[in-house]
């Protein structure tokens, strides 16, 4: 013990000291110090510690006034400045909001929003569709090899639906429907056994309204192959025939599918993973055993649909204004060359 003491002892004696803060180059450096050091004569050099006051930085002055407010020429283009960044952050909350930036009742998912609130195919999100269920498949047992394109992984033994992919086939799909509802098209919606896909097929008919009907009860065999002798020679003989046929659940329809590819119908259906999506013209994947997903397709389907009608009654109600004004501008020429 008295070893240790004595070689901390001479230890000590040999470190350097801490210089003191109030040694006369630690005033200087704080600018306290005024006077120059002396130096010896015929000694021009000095110490690189005993420099001039000009060598060290002074510290600022308390006693100096603060600096001047802006003046009054800015204020106005800094309050332009917040006026223009709300205005955007605004504007930015707006476009944003129908995506789900902010989370409000209308841009949450409801259960009974499928049915009666229908959305645009542009205002559908991936979100919706999964809330919704549309991402359930089948066991991989049951999956189709022409469905594998469209799964997007296993979860306990059960196929995930690439929710991007159906989203981008239901806007192609609800495209085409938009394009020929404008072309003056009609739509035949299919829905039956179940009754919530009943009342989708019903009332998404009823929401386009005009050139649209449904078929939720059962399908007749030959409604289409065998017209003729179901509904007669004078229906034959007229365009009975929808312009395109929407199938809410293709898999007990098989026969009505087959119909509309013999009279050449192009079909929609909503495609599950233990169906081949080949058997529709425009196939939707997405879980069709879902009441919940077959109601939000079928009126995200029918807002399209709907829009088509829109534009098609807007450029007849645009053709008939301009026909109207020119037959008063060819009176008016009339009555101008009678006088």
């Amino acid at each position: 013990m008295a070893s240790i003491l004595r070689h901390h002892a001479s230890t000590s004696a040999i470190r350097p000291l801490r210089p003191s803060i109030c040694s006369r180059s630690s005033l200087r450096s704080r600018g306290y110090v005024t006077a120059t050091p002396t130096t010896h004569a015929g000694d021009e050099s000095h110490h690189p510690q005993d420099g001039s006051l000009e060598d060290f930085p002074a510290e600022p002055d308390d006693s100096e006034s603060p600096p001047p407010p802006p003046s009054s020429h800015s204020l106005p283009a800094e309050w332009a400045r917040r006026v223009h960044e709300r205005k955007r952050r605004r504007n930015l909350v707006a476009m944003f909001q129908d995506m789900g930036s902010t989370q409000t009742r209308e841009t949450t998912f409801q259960a009974f929003h499928t049915l009666n609130r229908a959305v645009s195919p542009s205002e559908l999100t991936i979100s919706a569709l999964m809330a919704a269920g549309a991402h359930m498949g089948h066991s991989r047992v049951r999956t189709r090899p022409a469905f594998l394109p469209y799964v997007y992984g296993r979860r306990a033994n059960m196929d995930i639906i690439d929710m991007d992919q159906t989203l981008a086939m239901l806007r192609r799909a609800a495209s085409f429907l938009t394009m020929l509802t404008e072309k003056g098209g009609s739509v035949l919606w299919v829905g039956t056994d179940v009754d919530g896909v009943k009342k989708a097929a019903r009332k998404a008919s009823e929401r386009v309204g005009k050139y649209s009907y449904h078929i939720a009860d059962r399908w007749i065999p030959g409604i289409f192959t065998n017209a003729g002798s179901l509904l007669g020679t004078e229906i034959m003989n007229g365009d009975y025939l929808p312009d395109a046929a929407v199938f809410l659940n293709p898999r007990p329809n098989l026969g009505a599918l087959r119909e509309c590819n013999v009279a050449m119908v192009p079909t929609i259906g909503i495609v599950d993973s233990d169906t081949d999506p080949r058997i529709v013209t425009y196939a939707i994947p997405a879980n069709d055993e879902s009441v919940r997903t077959v109601e939000l397709i079928a009126g995200v389907l029918s807002v399209a649909a709907r829009e088509g009608v829109r534009r098609a009654d807007l450029e007849q109600a645009r053709a008939e204004q301009m026909e109207g004004q020119m037959e008063q501008a060819a009176a008016a020429m009339e009555r101008d060359s009678i006088v």
